[in-house]
């Protein structure tokens, strides 16, 4: 099982370089699609932004006194 194995992780780099991926989206998909990236992208800005994680929050900071 072993020998296997080490077959398989060996393959792996030809199998990589041997690979090609190609995607060509024009038109009205490439506008939904950078849309759709952007828009996610500032969303998930907004909820880190709105929502600050408790850890971080040092003690008798603004945020610590906000969280609680």
């Amino acid at each position: 099982m072993e020998n296997k194995l080490i077959q398989v992780a060996d393959s792996i780099p030809t199998l990589i370089k041997n690979t090609h991926l190609n995607v060509t989206i024009e038109g009205w998909p490439a506008a939904v699609t950078a849309i759709a990236l952007f828009g996610s992208s500032v969303i998930i800005y907004a909820l880190k932004v709105t929502h600050p994680d408790k850890a971080y929050a040092e003690e008798d900071s603004y945020n610590a006194v906000k969280a609680a």
